[in-house]
């Protein structure tokens, strides 16, 4: 868990006061606390240390996202939101929200290494848990924007870090024409955490094949 702190940490920053990081996001305070993704009782009762008058011009900004957002932005982004609450509330919410979402999202993943779970928080805690479906593969012409999450569902109880290292990098294809270059940053930090463990599997799978085309026993993991 400390180690998923310190990478989220790092990714979304602990900003002091209300920011809109672009694309769809709503108006985001905190560690990534997006209004844009709350109601008004969640706001007034994770928020509640910062005031009546806040919380009464942050909540105009519940629900809005996209350029809506960004409109309301200049009415609370003076709004002082201190640092030691916001981490306080963050940890609190990795332990009792995040972590456990993740693990609800892919089962299988408390078998995997930490910095794959790591990975994979990182990932919920950014785009949350919604699945979506597949699509009428007669009629489709694209793949929708959940299809990667789905995907690494299987990927995840198969435990195959190949698999998962692809997925993260393929969700790149989102954000490639967009203004959040964040975001492809993001996945590329979360696949960077887990490649030595990729490379390690691929190494382990050459020499297992070298030693049975050798005809000798296979060495184990």
């Amino acid at each position: 868990m400390a180690q998923s702190y310190s990478f989220l940490i790092e990714a979304e920053k602990v900003p002091a006061h209300p920011y809109w990081p672009a694309g769809d996001s709503g108006i985001t305070m905190g560690v990534g606390w997006d209004l844009g993704q709350h109601n008004r009782t969640e706001l007034v009762t994770t928020w509640s240390q910062l005031g009546s008058e806040d919380l009464a011009l942050l909540e105009g900004t519940i629900h809005k996202k996209g350029k809506e957002a960004q409109i309301l932005l200049p009415k609370v982004q003076n709004i002082d939101v201190p640092v030691k609450l916001s981490l306080a509330l963050f940890r609190e919410s990795l332990a009792s929200i995040y972590y456990p979402m993740m693990i609800k999202l892919f089962p299988g993943a408390e078998k995997l290494q930490a910095e794959v779970q790591v990975a994979l928080v990182s990932l919920v805690f950014n785009r949350g848990n919604t699945l979506g479906h597949d699509p009428d593969w007669r009629t489709a012409k694209e793949l929708d924007r959940r299809w990667e999450i789905r995907r690494l569902q299987d990927d995840v109880k198969r435990g195959d870090l190949f698999a998962i290292y692809i997925r993260l990098g393929t969700m790149k294809r989102l954000w490639e024409h967009s203004n959040a270059r964040g975001l492809l940053y993001r996945r590329r930090d979360e696949q960077h955490l887990i490649r030595p463990l990729v490379d390690k599997e691929l190494h382990w799978q050459e020499d297992r094949d070298k030693l049975k085309e050798a005809g000798l026993p296979p060495c184990h993991q």
